[in-house]
């Protein structure tokens, strides 16, 4: 018997240190962004199987941003 699977993947999200912008730009808050997209993926009436992200999840790359993407993901 097949089962079909659903996916959903997220990419690049940049995220960087709490209360930091992406580039210096008080406009880019990817956090706001990865919330967002977190959010509609709760919300899907048919959920994802999984749920991948592929790409960056820090922008610097340092451990703040790690752990600030780390609190966004636990919704999920």
């Amino acid at each position: 018997m097949n089962k079909d699977i659903l996916i959903a993947q997220i990419t690049d999200t940049h995220i960087v240190a709490k209360d930091k912008h992406w580039m210096g730009l008080s406009q880019s808050n990817t956090a706001k962004r990865l919330q967002s997209v977190v959010e509609h993926i709760n919300c899907l009436a048919i959920r994802p199987d999984l749920v991948i992200h592929t790409g960056d999840i820090s922008d610097a790359g340092d451990i703040e941003s790690y752990l600030h993407a780390q609190i966004l993901w636990i919704i999920l």
